[in-house]
């Protein structure tokens, strides 16, 4: 695991492809920092198949590192395209929903279509306390824009997807 940390991490583009596709088959939940990492790299062909990897998550564990990874300022360019991941991975993060609503409040207006359609998508129950402050949020949202715009839409479906739970 170190060596393929360490190849994650290499300079050499070809080493750090090879480390991808090891990354693929291994799918460790410990790994996912490193390959959110290069999505900033600046060989497109890296940045495709870390997104391609995040896109095809499935597991459980992976859900903490992803969301945990949206709060990272040096990530706040890729942030849409975690969020994307997330939706990609039909992991639930009902735990997570305020983090959601709160980047789709002050977000970009990608950021705040990818929250959307990963609110939309959430299954099972969301905790009273992510309700709670996500309905404060959204409220205080409302009451500074009263001018329809698209994305007060958007933040008008969250919390009517919000009610639904």
């Amino acid at each position: 695991m170190k060596v393929l940390k360490d190849d994650l991490k290499s300079t050499n583009d070809e080493i750090v492809l090879e480390a991808l596709e090891a990354t693929r088959s291994k799918g460790q939940a410990e790994l996912i920092p490193l390959v959110l990492q290069l999505l900033l790299h600046d060989n497109h062909e890296i940045t495709l198949k870390a997104e391609e990897i995040l896109g095809s998550l499935k597991d459980s564990s992976s859900l903490a590192p992803l969301m945990e990874s949206l709060d990272d300022p040096s990530l706040k360019d890729v942030r849409h395209k975690i969020l994307s991941a997330v939706w990609n991975s039909s992991l639930q993060p009902n735990a997570y929903l305020f983090k959601l609503v709160q980047i789709a409040v002050t977000g970009t207006y990608m950021e705040c279509i990818e929250c959307h359609t990963i609110i939309e998508s959430m299954e099972g129950e969301f905790p009273d306390d992510q309700i709670m402050e996500s309905q404060m949020l959204l409220n205080e949202y409302f009451s500074d824009h009263r001018k329809p715009t698209e994305r007060s839409e958007l933040l008008k479906d969250i919390l009517l997807a919000m009610e639904r739970h």
